[in-house]
């Protein structure tokens, strides 16, 4: 796996967020899956939002690697990081519903999927998410538009 010395995301983003409590990320993995995140342009909290709920919908019996085309059993892994942040990139299959947010994809899914969604604190905004939000925080946004290490 090749490494980039910069990202746009910090490293440390999918190994502190919702999908932490999970215990899904190793360190070197969590680097790889922030580079590739950012490889896809795609944006690193909504994705580990993202990988939170699907991991709880599959320990529920919601979601299943078969149904949706991912390796959810191997959250935290190459494999699913990789199979996930291409099919949300190139909106193949569940990935085309992830694309819209988790809220859609659970609308979609069912109202059992709609109340893991609540859970893992995605339809409202997670406590960790206040104490960084550009919009109650006025300076912070200055970090949001300039990270020094993007590119």
């Amino acid at each position: 796996m090749a490494r980039k010395a910069n990202t746009c995301a910090l490293r440390p983003l999918l190994s502190a967020m919702g999908s932490a409590p999970y215990g899904l990320w190793k360190d070197d993995v969590a680097f790889y899956a922030t580079k590739l995140i950012d490889d896809y342009g795609l944006d690193s909290k909504a994705i580990d939002h993202t990988i939170g709920w699907l991991y709880v919908c599959h320990k529920a019996g919601i979601l299943t690697d078969e149904g949706t085309g991912i390796p959810i059993s191997k959250a935290g892994s190459l494999e699913f990081i990789e199979t996930l942040t291409r099919k949300i990139a190139l909106r193949e299959g569940l990935g085309d519903l992830l694309a819209r947010g988790i809220h859609a994809a659970a609308e979609a899914v069912g109202p059992e999927a709609l109340k893991r969604a609540d859970e893992v604190g995605y339809l409202g905004m997670p406590e960790y998410e206040l104490l960084y939000d550009p919009r109650l925080y006025i300076p912070h946004a200055i970090f949001y538009a300039m990270e020094p290490s993007c590119p």
